[in-house]
Order: structure tokens, then sequence, then C-alpha cells
């Protein structure tokens, strides 16, 4: 369970830095924004699933911090 609510904390975070980074990127070029936007935003679920395992793994961080160790 606690895997699950790390990784949905992660994906809301790093998509709000994606959608933050498009859009400073669309002022410049539309194109540019557009395209920097999908790769982030399709990257953002791959590498919050890996650092949501990593974290949550039985010697991780938050499950000895969830677990009262």
């Amino acid at each position: 369970m606690s895997l699950m609510v790390v990784y949905v904390i992660l994906v809301f975070a790093g998509q709000a830095l994606a959608v933050t980074i498009g859009i400073l990127l669309d002022n410049i070029s539309k194109a540019l924004g557009l395209t920097v936007f999908l790769v982030l935003y399709f990257s953002v679920f791959v590498v919050c699933w890996k650092l949501a395992v990593r974290l949550t793994d039985p010697g991780g961080i938050v499950h000895a911090r969830l677990s009262g160790r």
C-alpha cells in the first residue's frame, strides 16, 4: 500500500514540474514546449515508479519510517 501512495505523490509532483516546464517553453516555441512536455510526461511514470520501489523496499527510507524503526 505504501508503494502506491509514494508513487502517486511522486507522479503528482513530477507531472506538475513537467507542466510548468512545458508552459515556460511554450512561450519560446510551441513545438519545443510540446515536445519537451511529452517526453517529460511519459518519463515521469517510469522514473517515479523506479524511485518509489527503491524508497519503499524493506531496507528503504520510507519503509523504515512507516514501520517506526
